[in-house]
């Protein structure tokens, strides 16, 4: 790209930009935001599975 742009006279390069990395590159560990999240899902989950159990065992 460089030499493009001094071939064409295209404009006066003044400086450059090197990337340090790629924000996309490999896995990150989970957040543990999303960590609490996902654990209070499963226990209000599993709370109301065993409050409609009983609720089944009382109708009975």
């Amino acid at each position: 790209m460089k030499a493009q742009i001094a071939r064409f006279g295209l404009a006066t390069l003044v400086g450059e930009i090197q990337p340090q990395g790629c924000i996309m590159a490999g896995e990150a560990p989970e957040p543990p935001w999303i960590r609490a999240r996902r654990e209070k899902k499963a226990r209000h989950k599993s709370e109301r599975r065993e409050g409609q159990a009983e609720s089944l065992v009382e109708g009975q």
